[in-house]
């Protein structure tokens, strides 16, 4: 019986808590890599001379002077946070398979 439950509780990781951790931990480091990427955009928008919002926190409008320390802030946040939620699930997996009957 105790194999039973272990086998339960596996199938439900499987299926349901691994493909979203795995892809909330993979979107959050790919909008963490963009959105430094788009405060530097508006900074050279700006530049340029374009009025173009690639980055915008929230609907504060800033301008892209200020808006390029947030995405720069925001990115680094964005990373972690992704790179934690992927460290949490091999250590969810690591724990399956040490409990394991």
């Amino acid at each position: 019986m105790k194999t039973v439950g272990w086998w339960i509780l596996v199938v439900c990781l499987f299926l349901i808590v691994f493909p979203c951790m795995l892809a909330l931990a993979f979107g959050l480091m790919l909008a963490g890599v963009l959105a430094p990427i788009a405060g530097i955009g508006n900074v050279l928008a700006h530049l340029a001379g374009w009025q173009i919002h690639l980055f915008a926190p929230g609907t504060v409008p800033l301008s892209p002077w200020l808006a390029l320390p947030a995405s720069l802030l925001i990115g680094v946040l964005l990373v972690v946070l992704g790179w934690l939620l992927w460290k949490s699930s091999v250590g969810l997996y690591r724990w399956i398979m040490r409990v394991k009957p």
